[in-house]
């Protein structure tokens, strides 16, 4: 009986352990896949995307999950590149990016913008610039403005090829 008991109170503690560690890293941790090309050459429709929720510093470039947004092609988020950080200043002046007054090189696009320009956006402490690295076919900041902080899921950590 002592063998029974103790082999009942060892699956116990396995399975409240697992279970445990699975609810934690569900709670830091969530996937997503790619849908459309606005983010080519960097990622591909298909592949799978694990994001970090939580204990993020965002930083240039970093590429991150939107939260539920109005969409027009009736999805509600986006996975696209942060180009610009709280305080910035973001223009677009004949296809050109510049943060800050300073024009800014990617090298991460698959093709420079044609030749478009955009109203001078001042982003606020709350707010970050995205932009797709395929800018000829991207929906992003250009279309929907800034994105408040809080509608972003996470920053992208791992892509599956």
């Amino acid at each position: 009986m002592k063998k029974f008991i103790f082999n009942f109170v060892s699956w116990v503690i396995i399975f409240s352990c697992t279970f445990g560690l699975v609810i934690g890293l569900s709670l830091v941790f969530t996937t997503s896949t790619v849908v459309g090309h606005s983010m080519d050459n960097s990622l591909k429709e298909g592949q799978l995307l694990i994001i970090q929720k939580e204990f993020i510093n965002y930083e240039y470039g970093d590429i991150v999950l939107t939260k539920k947004l109005k969409l027009k092609d009736g999805y509600d988020s986006i996975v696209k590149r942060i180009i610009g950080l709280p305080g910035d200043e973001i223009e677009i002046i004949d296809g050109k990016l510049y943060i800050n007054g300073e024009e800014k090189y990617e090298s991460y696009i698959k093709e420079n913008m044609e030749k478009e320009s955009y109203k001078k956006v001042k982003l606020k402490k709350n707010e970050v610039y995205l932009m797709g690295d395929n800018r000829n076919h991207s929906y992003d900041s250009r279309d929907l403005g800034p994105i408040k902080i809080s509608k972003l899921v996470g920053k992208v950590i791992f892509i599956r090829m």
